[in-house]
Formats: C-alpha cells, sequence, structure tokens
C-alpha cells in the first residue's frame, strides 16, 4: 500500500508523488502513457502563440532557402546557357563576322572578297600587309588563262606581282609557308596566292578563280600525285561580273609570259576593310 500522496506506476510498480505520476509516465512509458489516462499537458495561450510563431519562423526559413536554392538553380542554368551560346558565338559568328574584307579597285570595275583570317591567319596576314603597304598600286593582272582544258570556259586571273612593263615588283617581305584549310577549296570565285614550283615561296601574287579550278585543290592534286596543291584564302563576295569581264579580254603572249591582257588591266589599290 502506497503512502500517502504516493501511487504506484501501474507500469513499472514504483511509488510516484501523486502530483509527479504524469510526468513520469510521459518521460517513463510515453507510449502507455495515453493508456493510462496521462496526456500532454495543456499549452498556454502564451505558449501557443510561441509555438506559433516559432512554427511560422521556420516555415519562412524553410521557404526561404527553397527560393535561394531556386535562384541558385536558375542563376546556374542562365550562366551554363550563356556559356554555349557565347562559346558557339565566338567559334561560329564572330570569326566570320570579324573576317576582314579587300576591296580591290581596278582599271575595269571594284571586286570585293573576303580574307579567311580565321582559317589560314598566316596567309591573310600576309596579303594584309602587302595591301597596308599599298604595294599592290599600278601593278597589273598579268595573266588570264585557262588551265583546265575539260573546261575551257574558266580562267585563273592573276596578278599582285609585275608592272605594265611586265617588271617584276620586288617583294616586301619573306616568302610564306604554305597553309591549307581543306574547308576552302578552288569555288567559283576563289582567291588564292599564286606561287612557282617551290612550295613555300609564295609573296604577294594572288589569283582569282572564274570559274571552279578544283584541280588545284590540295586533296585532288595530293590524289593524283601531283604534289600539294595552292592556299585559297578569300572568295569573292562583290564584284563577280568584273571577273567575267576579266576572264573575256583578249590575250597575247609577252616576254614569255603567257595570258598577258593586250590592254593592260591595272590595279589602281587594295585597301582593307
Amino acid at each position: 500500500m502506497p503512502k500517502k500522496g504516493f501511487t504506484t506506476c501501474p507500469e513499472c510498480g514504483v511509488e510516484i508523488n501523486n502530483a509527479k505520476i504524469g510526468r513520469h509516465m510521459r518521460r517513463v512509458h510515453p507510449k502507455k502513457a495515453a493508456e493510462h489516462g496521462v496526456l500532454e499537458p495543456r499549452q498556454t495561450r502564451k505558449a501557443k502563440v510561441l509555438s506559433a510563431r516559432k512554427q511560422e519562423l521556420l516555415d519562412y526559413r524553410k521557404q526561404r532557402e527553397l527560393r535561394k536554392n531556386a535562384s541558385v538553380a536558375v542563376v546556374v542554368t542562365i550562366v551554363v546557357v550563356a556559356v554555349i551560346v557565347t562559346g558557339y558565338y565566338w567559334n561560329t559568328i564572330i570569326p566570320h563576322k570579324h573576317n576582314p574584307v579587300a576591296v580591290v579597285d581596278t582599271s575595269m570595275g571594284t571586286i570585293k572578297f573576303v580574307i579567311y583570317k580565321d582559317k589560314v591567319p598566316n596567309t591573310a596576314a600576309n596579303f594584309i600587309k602587302y595591301a597596308d603597304a599599298h604595294f599592290y598600286e599600278g601593278l597589273i593582272f598579268h595573266r588570264i588563262t585557262n588551265l583546265d582544258t575539260a573546261h575551257t570556259e574558266t580562267h585563273i586571273i592573276q596578278g599582285g606581282g609585275l608592272d605594265a612593263n611586265l617588271q617584276t615588283k620586288t617583294a616586301l617581305y619573306p616568302a610564306i609557308d604554305l597553309e591549307i584549310d581543306n574547308s576552302l577549296t578552288h569555288d567559283d570565285g576563289a582567291v588564292a596566292m599564286a606561287r612557282t614550283t617551290e612550295i613555300n615561296s609564295a609573296t604577294s601574287q594572288f589569283y582569282i578563280c572564274d570559274g571552279a579550278e578544283h584541280f588545284l585543290d590540295d586533296s585532288q592534286r595530293q590524289a593524283s600525285g601531283q604534289g600539294q596543291g595552292y592556299a585559297v584564302f578569300g572568295k569573292v563576295t562583290d564584284g563577280m561580273s568584273v571577273v567575267r569581264a576579266m576572264g573575256k579580254v583578249q590575250t597575247q603572249s609577252v616576254s614569255g609570259y603567257d595570258g598577258v591582257p593586250v590592254d593592260p588591266i591595272t590595279i589602281n589599290s587594295v585597301t582593307i576593310e
């Protein structure tokens, strides 16, 4: 029989002060407390308010963390997309957008061609140096001839090295190494460097294709055992009618040069845009 003011715990039989039996049951036998009518103490109004505020604070922090994570995800996505777009723009659009254009003013009209600085930088830089030095002023297109007997309507139009007296102008810079990009071929309107049979002999002379001249491509020449081809570095973008007209002029052989226009075609200037 428990002493006065005490009761026996129905679970463990320990004598507990009547005032503490509820706390004992909740702490020691929490799963059994409800079976014996021991409930959680009722919260005071203040406790309820504090508990609600605590829950609001927890909810706020949770929402803020979710928003933060969402913002980070958005930023990361934007950065990734920006990197991809920038990479594409830089590698694909920028080079073509910033490839310079040569403006060749001649006695028969003006020809413009893009210079593929992005694909053949050394060859492009060499041509631009000669243009910037005003080297081409007063020189002529001294050779207009058909080299492809299977396509007699095509011509190469070569110039940039001789004056009207067929005197060779001394090059300003050393010859450059052959620079081939197989994506640049001798299509109609292609512009390429002229050279001797020595592969790395190109200086200032260039030629324009009046019609396709693919037998001069590096891939075709090497496949046929003829050695390396010629370096295409540009493409006419304006003035093909002038090129066509040049291809039709009357030519002659003079001082060992074949295909010399009877009426000289003078290069007034070459400027770079």
